[in-house]
């Protein structure tokens, strides 16, 4: 089921978009207004495809394919400032270090599938596999409880200032188990 849903060609696509997401998160507002800069820049359908990023979707045909996804790359890097362009090879050698070759597999896809037939077993491969998706899934937790307490912090002065998405009530009701757990 898993693989239809998400074929190959799909998970490629969302590792390059979240590879994005994961940049921009970690980004001081000065770098992210020279990305945003350039990402606006480029043709609507390409930057709307981005955004859209699902096959079927108008301006998908911009980011489908590793192709595509190259020259997208190249586009929006020659658009970029400087400072942007030097941050994000930094980011995007650093996110290789930490989690592996997950974004150049999206980028340079054809270079990954060198080889004839299944490769050989790889006992590590789920703990990395693991590592890679963790990026996605865990994300900063330190970021979402500096979120939990701001957000906390705005109910209590009496106005709420919005409410918690999902996950940080998930969070907030762990939190308050644990405490709970302590106390007994």
């Amino acid at each position: 089921a898993h693989a239809s849903l998400w074929p190959a060609s799909n998970r490629l696509q969302r590792d390059f978009a979240v590879f994005g997401g994961e940049f921009l998160g970690s980004q001081p507002v000065e770098i992210l207004r020279g990305f945003f800069g350039a990402f606006f820049a480029l043709e609507q359908p390409v930057w709307g495809g981005f955004l859209a990023g699902w096959p079927g979707l108008p301006g998908n045909e911009n980011h489908a394919t590793w192709l595509a996804r190259v020259r997208f790359g190249i586009t929006i890097a020659l658009k970029f400032p400087p400072k942007v362009a030097a941050t994000f090879v930094a980011y995007l050698a650093a996110f290789t270090a930490a989690y592996g070759p997950l974004i150049l597999k999206s980028i340079f896809t054809p270079v990954f599938e060198i080889g004839v037939g299944p490769p050989p077993p790889d006992p590590g491969l789920r703990a990395r596999r693991q590592r890679a998706r963790d990026v996605y899934v865990t994300g900063d937790a330190a970021a979402k409880r500096e979120a939990v307490e701001m957000l906390r912090s705005g109910r209590a002065g009496g106005t709420p200032r919005g409410e918690p998405s999902p996950q940080v009530e998930l969070l907030e009701e762990e939190e308050a188990r644990e405490e709970e757990a302590l106390a007994a």
